[in-house]
C-alpha cells in the first residue's frame, strides 16, 4: 500500500479490537502458527542470515530450559516451546521441509 502512495498513521488514541475465535485458544493452535511462522520467516531474504544464526543458538539453549521453565508454571513453558519450534520450522525451512500447511483455521 506504501508503493501505491498511500500514508499510514499512528494513533495511541485508537481503540482497536479483535474477536479471537476459541480454535485460536488452544495450544495445538500456537504451536502450528510458530511452525509457520517460523517458515515464512526464513522467506525474507534480508533476514534470513540473522534468523539463521540467531535459530542455531536459541533452539538448543531453549530446548535445554524448557523442563526448568515449566517449573515456574505452564505459561513459561508454552512461551520457551512457541519459541523452540518457530525458531526450529526456521531451520526445517531451510531444509525445504514443510511440516505445516498455510491453513491454520482448518481444524
Amino acid at each position: 500500500m506504501i508503493a501505491k502512495g498511500h500514508v499510514f498513521v499512528w494513533c495511541d488514541e485508537a481503540a482497536a479490537f479483535e474477536v479471537v475465535p476459541p480454535v485460536r485458544w488452544t495450544r495445538k493452535f500456537m504451536l502450528k502458527r510458530a511452525l509457520l511462522r517460523g517458515t515464512i520467516g526464513m522467506q525474507h531474504p534480508k533476514a534470513r542470515a540473522k534468523r539463521i544464526v540467531k535459530a542455531l543458538i536459541a533452539v538448543p539453549l531453549y530446548t535445554v530450559a524448557l523442563p526448568f521453565a515449566f517449573l515456574f508454571g505452564q505459561h513459561r513453558f508454552m512461551y520457551l516451546l512457541i519459541r523452540v519450534v518457530d525458531h526450529t520450522a526456521g531451520l526445517l525451512a531451510l531444509l525445504r521441509l514443510k511440516p505445516v500447511k498455510n491453513q491454520l483455521l482448518t481444524d
